[in-house]
């Protein structure tokens, strides 16, 4: 009875959240990623029910498919803490669309993985924004490993400078299964350091560089870890009409299981053009590139549409 009151002094919201995507990846003949194209659905509706002025859960369920695919109705469930204004703790679903790099966490994955559940720290200052989470992807089975990932992205605004470090970890759990197949884990870290040439009437310019490393342990029982690097520098124009963009990749041995393959190449090569349109709460983006890996052509498109509504407050 307290509990229902509460929830009626407070209130309660409906939300809806979609995301959708179109991916063309026209890959051929090089050694690290099959080409494939596909769309695919996410939407998330879920009612907020406030509890108090720090405390709130979201309950409702998920709607996910592919065209032509797999499709799925799950639950979504998630409590938050939000001490202060800008600091909030997430358990069960969690926020998604990290921001990790490419390199680190293939955005492919947004869409080809429903749901992210587990624990997540949000922390939204004026110069700084932090994401850490773990999202227990499955629980370990006679025959099947445990197999969780860990996430962190940290940045820094100074201006004109700007600073990021990212960090995605995967374990695979195994001291107690009957195959006897032994823990694995990986890791990917990512410094990233950039200035921005203030707006003009032409625009902005983006100039970033970045550095990386990935440990890869296929096995903890055989002792053995394998070690890569990589470096990328981009180049961003982003004007009124549309954003271009330039980077070049080069690696020795980089290697992470969520990543783009692509940058598990010595070189590569990419150039774009990205087109954004914002109608309040609705994002449409058209992405479209052309590149080499190792020498061979790899070019994608890419249109996303995201969008989300709040309303029907009880």
């Amino acid at each position: 009875m307290l509990i229902a009151a509460g929830l009626a002094a407070e209130g309660v919201r409906f939300n809806l959240n979609n995301y959708s995507l179109f991916y063309n990846l026209e890959y051929k003949d090089n050694p690290y990623y099959d080409g494939r194209t596909f769309f695919g659905d996410n939407l998330e509706g879920y009612f907020t029910f406030k509890i108090n002025e720090k405390v709130s859960s979201d309950i409702g369920i998920i709607l996910w498919r592919f065209y032509g695919g797999n499709r799925q109705i799950l639950p979504y469930i998630s409590f938050s803490f939000t001490p202060e204004p800008w600091i909030t703790f997430v358990f069960g679903n969690l926020k998604r669309f990290h921001g990790l790099h490419r390199a680190i966490f293939f955005d492919t994955l947004y869409y080809e993985r429903p749901a992210e559940r587990g624990f997540q720290f949000l922390l939204n200052g004026k110069n700084a924004r932090a994401d850490i989470w773990i999202n227990w992807q499955r629980e370990m089975r006679v025959l099947t490993q445990e197999k969780f990932d860990v996430g962190g992205i940290f940045n820094l605004q100074a201006e004109p400078a700007f600073f990021k470090l990212q960090y995605h970890y995967i374990h695979y759990g195994g001291e107690y299964l009957e195959h006897h197949v032994g823990p694995r884990d990986e890791t990917a870290i990512m410094g990233l350091a950039g200035i921005s040439i203030p707006d003009t009437f032409a625009g902005s310019v983006d100039v970033t560089m970045a550095y990386f490393l990935s440990f890869y342990i296929p096995d903890r029982w055989l002792n053995t870890m394998e070690k890569g690097k990589g470096i990328e520098g981009k180049i961003l124009w982003k004007n009124p009409v549309l954003n271009i963009f330039a980077s070049y990749w080069k690696g020795n041995d980089f290697f992470h299981e969520d990543g783009d393959p692509l940058y598990q190449a010595k070189k590569l090569v990419v150039f774009g053009l990205e087109k954004e349109f914002r109608l309040k709460s609705f994002i449409l983006k058209f992405v479209i590139t052309t590149g080499w890996v190792d020498g061979i052509w790899v070019p994608y498109q890419k249109i996303e549409a995201l969008w989300s509504w709040e309303g029907l407050k009880f």
